[in-house]
């Protein structure tokens, strides 16, 4: 296997992305993004706001190029170079910056509410698990296939956790007007929601590390054994078959980060107590579409909202937790995907489909 099979994200590439996205020569020192070169980085976000946007593809360029080489690990003859530069492409997103310091400070509550934990897990697994894991069979003279199962199992965690992380802090990044503000809602118009798709299977069934890959690159989806989150009696993914199938060329109007972090939040307070059915916690995520719209229904089982909460609950005073500030997740939901051009709907009961609760998320799609 060459060297040129396993490119790096050179100090040029970087130079280009960030270019595009009219960054200063002052922010491109080199491909890692060093600290020492971000001492006005608030300012120059200011200056430039789809910087953040770049610096999500730069480090998403790194995670492709991970995930072609575990894709491919167990055919590959040369396995310790290819090891090598996982390793460097590793190094680089693990010693950069945080993403969080380019959000402005009204934002930042809702990175911690939202995306902490994704980030954590990313780089402790990262750090922890992957690249230990690499050290340990490099200094072996030579490593088998039981070896290459288990790095590509501990790299199916990452993946999916990046994956997720990356389209919240998109939603994130959006923000960069105000908390309530879309600041480009045509970003992503140009993605396929194949994808976004799996993220949300993903989200919603979680998968037993039997096999590699899968949220990157659609093809490995159908490999997963599903079950169900602890938390949950029942979880239920649903996808009209259609969508499915064209799922690599359907577009739609929204961020994909905003349909993830709406989704991820609905689970959260759905299997919270207080909400959840005693019971047990049943939810279902189902994605299908009326011909002009992709239509996501996220549904519960628990003891539904009271109507004098249903004009409020998009509210960021609004809170379910006593003793407790507003809540962050869903707050501006509603007028967030106007602005972006979608709807969301709050159904409580939903006697049609015999829910407690629905919320429904109206998008419409691309060039349909």
């Amino acid at each position: 296997m060459h060297e040129e099979n396993f490119p790096m994200i050179k100090m040029s590439d970087s130079k280009d992305i960030m270019r595009k996205a009219g960054a200063s020569v002052g922010l491109i020192k080199d491909a890692a993004i060093k600290e020492s070169a971000l001492v006005n980085r608030r300012n120059e976000v200011q200056k430039n706001p789809e910087l953040p946007f770049a610096l999500l593809d730069l480090f998403d360029d790194h995670f492709k190029k991970i995930d072609e080489i575990f894709c491919n690990l167990g055919k590959i003859d040369n396995k310790r170079e290819a090891l090598l530069a996982v390793k460097d492409l590793s190094a680089e997103i693990v010693e950069t910056p945080d993403l969080e310091k380019y959000l402005p400070k009204d934002v930042l509550p809702y990175f911690e509410h939202d995306a902490s934990v994704f980030k954590r897990s990313v780089i402790v697994m990262f750090k922890n698990g992957l690249l230990e894991e690499i050290d340990s069979l490099l200094d072996q003279q030579d490593f088998d296939d039981e070896d290459v199962r288990g790095l590509q199992d501990i790299w199916a965690g990452i993946i999916k956790m990046w994956d997720a992380y990356r389209l919240i802090m998109e939603d994130l990044f959006l923000r960069l007007k105000g908390p309530d503000d879309v600041f480009d809602p045509t970003i992503d118009r140009e993605k396929p929601v194949g994808r976004l798709f799996n993220t949300l299977h993903w989200l919603m069934n979680g998968h037993n590390n039997k096999k590699t890959g899968g949220i990157l690159t659609g093809e490995r989806h159908n490999g997963y054994a599903l079950s169900g989150p602890d938390y949950t009696e029942k979880s239920e993914f649903k996808i009209d078959p259609e969508l499915r199938s064209k799922a690599d060329e359907l577009k739609i109007a929204v961020p994909h980060g905003m349909v993830l972090s709406s989704s991820s939040n609905f689970l959260s307070n759905a299997v919270r107590k207080g909400i959840r059915s005693e019971s047990g916690c049943v939810v279902s995520l189902e994605i299908t579409h009326d011909n002009k719209n992709l239509v996501v229904s996220f549904s519960d089982n628990g003891k539904g909202i009271p109507d004098e909460e249903k004009t409020k609950i998009f509210l960021p005073t609004f809170t379910t937790k006593k003793n407790e500030p507003g809540g962050k997740g869903l707050a501006f939901a509603d007028t967030r995907f106007e602005k972006a051009g979608g709807k969301i709907e709050v159904i409580s009961p939903d006697e049609e489909r015999g829910w407690s609760t629905t919320f429904k998320i109206t998008i419409p799609f691309v060039n349909n």
